[in-house]
């Protein structure tokens, strides 16, 4: 099992071992293979409803052993909007099929990245209908290996830095600064932790 996935493991466990009362759901991974380009890619990681309070969570969570996660600029994200609205406007068959091409290959780059553009895209529109349902939360969990610290942030928050910073890229000050940072111990004789999801699922 690669690290990403013993992350991924061990965050899991550490809802599952938690007072909380909670309905955990993996969606299907569409991450590979010659059958992924017929099929939509995952909203996320983990799908999660607090039965206590009845609000339902939607992770997707990162690990790296780098110093930084990749992710889309601003400046790619304003294309991808910018050329969909194109496309929307052309009736020329032909020609909407030429810019179709051409805007598959823009969202093909942009979703080469760690943190992929369709992702950062659909939990913020997510977030974003919070104001008709205040029981609904979308979040990424971003965790530096190198450093053994992990953040929460808010899709919104990732996009403000984004903004901001005019980066492709965010790195442990950016988390710092626009996320919050996830209490972890690491489990006596193992290479194993225990994450404080209280940070991220409210009683």
């Amino acid at each position: 099992m690669n690290k990403g996935k013993e992350f991924e493991q061990d965050f899991k466990k550490s809802l599952e071992s938690s007072v909380l009362d909670l309905w955990i759901y993996r969606p299907s991974d569409f991450g590979g293979g010659q059958a992924s380009r017929f099929t939509n890619p995952s909203l996320c990681d983990y799908i999660i409803f607090n039965k206590s309070t009845g609000h339902l969570y939607l992770l997707e969570l990162k690990s790296s052993q780098s110093t930084s996660f990749s992710t889309p600029s601003a400046e790619e994200h304003y294309r991808l909007v910018g050329e969909q609205k194109v496309i929307d406007d052309i009736t020329n068959k032909e020609d909407k099929k030429i810019a179709q091409k051409a805007y598959k290959e823009l969202l093909k780059r942009a979703n080469s990245h760690n943190i992929k553009y369709h992702q950062i895209k659909e939990l913020f529109d997510i977030e974003q209908n919070k104001d008709t349902n205040n029981n609904l939360h979308a979040y990424f969990i971003l965790n530096f290996r190198k450093y053994d610290r992990t953040f929460i942030i808010k899709p919104s928050d990732l996009c403000a830095c984004l903004i901001e910073s005019k980066k492709s890229s965010v790195n442990l000050a950016d988390l710092e600064k626009y996320g919050k940072e996830i209490k972890q111990n690491k489990i006596r004789n193992t290479q194993h932790f225990d994450y404080d999801v209280s940070e991220v699922i409210k009683l």
